[in-house]
């Protein structure tokens, strides 16, 4: 895209979403540029709203951590494809019962939000990024998928940065269920338009006055490449120069980190 219209984007902005790991924080280190950013948006009045991939988490988990950080946010102020997930099912199908691959802090939201935990004869099967994965969970969900139940999972991403570097993901699980079933979820988090709704709706603003500031060329830009979001790539996660001149994902502006974006929101 040329300069120009991503300075007049960039200054027309009514809103943005942030991702959360190799964006604002690796692991448990805040990144440097992220308290410039926050300044920035504040000084601009823009709202934004934290979105992660990463299901194995609730959303208070996440305000709690970036408390601990020193970046003040409420609740309503983060999203995790775990809630998209959830809020899909609750809007757009008549299914109230799950087995629920994932952590227990997702199996709580899906509870939580009413949805009754059946690992027996549920309306469907959800799967999350679930770090607690074992041999049973993954042959209940495969005599599930055998049995023709409808399949939704939180996200697609092949990996999640870590202080030890990059780690499986759900993808490890979606290409291994796929191998043994022949069959894929419908994906609700990003980079797909669920999520992308969901934000918008929670930022009262159009999809097109947003920006989706990340560090992800396969979600992250790939969500604003195809909804018409302003994608502002950060080189401080998973995705360097290398991996983006190799990429057909084109973002709309590459900065070094958040704290090179918030130069730029003047």
């Amino acid at each position: 895209m040329p300069v120009a219209p991503v300075k007049e984007r960039l200054a027309a902005l009514q809103g943005v979403l942030l991702d959360l790991d190799g964006t604002l924080y690796v692991s448990g280190e805040l990144l440097p540029g992220t308290p410039k950013l926050f300044e920035a948006l504040s000084r601009r009045q823009i709202p934004f709203v934290c979105l992660t991939n990463n299901s194995s988490a609730r959303s208070s988990d996440y305000v709690a951590k970036l408390r601990r950080l020193g970046v003040q946010v409420e609740p309503e102020q983060v999203m995790t494809s775990g809630e998209a997930m959830i809020h899909h099912m609750l809007k757009a199908t008549p299914h109230r019962s799950a087995f629920v691959v994932g952590n227990e802090a997702l199996r709580a939201e899906v509870r939580d939000h009413g949805i009754v935990l059946d690992e027996d004869d549920p309306d469907c099967l959800l799967l999350g990024y679930d770090t607690e994965i074992d041999y049973h969970k993954l042959s209940v969900a495969t005599r599930l998928l055998f049995a023709d139940k409808p399949y939704f999972a939180s996200h697609p991403d092949l990996t999640c940065i870590s202080d030890q570097g990059l780690l499986p993901d759900i993808a490890a699980y979606i290409e291994g269920l796929a191998a043994v079933t022949g069959r894929r979820p419908m994906i609700l988090g990003k980079p797909e338009r669920p999520m992308v709704e969901a934000a918008a709706a929670r930022l009262g603003a159009p999809i097109e006055a947003l920006a989706m500031v990340g560090d992800q060329l396969d979600t992250d830009m790939t969500m604003a490449q195809n909804h018409g979001l302003l994608g502002v790539l950060v080189l401080s996660g998973e995705t360097s120069r290398d991996k983006l001149a190799a990429s057909p994902v084109d973002p709309s502006l590459v900065v070094s980190d958040v704290g090179e974006l918030a130069q730029l929101l003047v």
